[in-house]
């Protein structure tokens, strides 16, 4: 079994946001970012989060880290 994981951002405050829904991150939509359609295993959407802050954004972090560790037996 093969887990995906997606994160996406959107532009606004809040994620139900009809612009933000729209623009997501302003260079990704968030139907594309965040697999919705695909069912993955774990999905993050970040608010008030440009694309390009993504890579470095703590909540985005702590779920990659949490995502890759492994979990005790």
């Amino acid at each position: 079994e093969i887990d995906h994981h997606f994160v996406g951002g959107v532009v606004t405050a809040a994620e139900s946001n009809p612009f933000g829904r729209l623009v997501g991150d302003a260079l990704v939509g968030l139907r594309s970012s965040t697999g919705r359609g695909l069912n993955p295993t774990e999905e993050l959407t970040v608010t008030s989060a440009p694309h390009l802050s993504l890579h470095h954004h703590p909540d985005v972090v702590d779920a990659v880290l949490g995502w890759v560790s492994p979990t005790p037996a």
